[in-house]
């Protein structure tokens, strides 16, 4: 069997056919990208010092990150859709593995040497735009990686890193794979279209049909927007926002506590000092700074919606009452 479905042509080509794909092709595409990564790897740092160029070293790096980037999206995607439990499985698998690797490739002694020899030579010293914005981006992550640290502190946060990736998609799995739902009689569907209640799943008990509103989308937000019972619309919301929370809460609690000795190990103050350094804001304050000002400025917009939403209320209970978060998606347009 080939290793990957057909139209998986690195460049060109039919499109990559998701639908095609089975367990199988899932582990023999994520074997053979990560081989193939690891041969590319092998030829950056068996490359001279004296011999580095953009092309063998810079270029060849970009090429490793774009084959495990391209079976990630191939192979690990499919955990989060396909409908086959089998190719979910080890797409989750190979999800984890090829992020695993990913996240290996930054602390890497012979790209990181590799890297750092080329950027000696007069060829990078003479870089300009894009050529000398990727040494730069290269140079600094493998700094934030750590690199620089003494090789036991670098140990500890590459093991911190691949605990983040596992972590992460544990959360992410939970979440995707957690089922619940409200089961309701045809009143508890009052305020929407028989369309709506006619694609749910119904049971018959005693003597009563139950229709079931699962937290899948295209149930959730319908009836969060259309259901007259407010106490079922509560309901849903909250099994919605805390959904596959006992499992999670002790994983985000790990999250929190690795990327605070990750963060703190390289040299920032927090995790948000670390993960925003790279990005337009730099600095938690300067977040919060926009985030206060940002909240001054709409609350006029604000202070209008909500008088749109109690009125809308009041169109249809004849009372006045508290707009709590699950009323939020009411407008007087959908609810009056």
């Amino acid at each position: 069997m080939p290793t990957s479905p057909p139209g998986a042509g690195p460049q060109g080509g039919a499109p990559f056919d998701y639908a095609a794909v089975s367990a199988r092709d899932v582990r023999d595409g994520g074997d053979a990208a990560m081989r193939e990564a690891e041969a590319l790897v092998a030829e950056v740092a068996l490359v001279p010092d004296g011999a580095r160029s953009f092309d063998n070293t810079l270029r060849a790096i970009e090429q490793i990150e774009d084959v495990i980037g391209t079976a990630n999206g191939r192979y690990g995607f499919l955990a989060h859709v396909s409908p086959d439990a089998g190719t979910r499985e080890a797409a989750h698998e190979y999800e984890e593995k090829l992020d695993q690797f990913a996240t290996r490739l930054g602390f890497d002694e012979g790209l990181y040497r590799a890297v750092k020899a080329y950027a000696a030579t007069a060829e990078a010293q003479g870089l300009a735009g894009e050529d000398a914005r990727l040494l730069r981006l290269l140079q600094r992550d493998f700094r934030r990686n750590g690199m620089d640290l003494p090789a036991e502190q670098r140990a500890r946060v590459q093991e911190r890193m691949e605990h983040l990736v596992s972590l992460g998609i544990a959360f992410r799995r939970h979440i995707a794979e957690y089922d619940d739902g409200l089961w309701l009689t045809a009143d508890g569907l009052a305020g929407l279209p028989d369309a709506f209640r006619d694609g749910l799943r119904r049971e018959d008990r005693d003597g009563l049909r139950y229709y079931r509103v699962s937290l899948d989308y295209p149930e959730l937000f319908p009836f969060l927007n259309g259901a007259d019972d407010p106490v079922a619309r509560e309901t849903l919301f909250r099994k919605n926002h805390n959904r596959a929370a006992d499992a999670n809460v002790a994983l985000l609690e790990e999250a929190i506590a690795a990327r605070d000795a990750i963060a703190t190990a390289i040299g920032y103050p927090s995790w948000a000092a670390y993960v925003l350094d790279v990005r337009m804001a730099k600095t938690p304050a300067a977040v919060l700074d926009f985030l206060v000002d940002l909240e001054r400025r709409v609350q006029p917009k604000a202070a209008a919606d909500m008088d749109r939403l109690r009125a809308a209320q009041r169109r249809r209970t004849g009372a006045e009452a508290a707009i709590e978060m699950w009323e939020t998606s009411l407008s007087s347009t959908s609810r009056s």
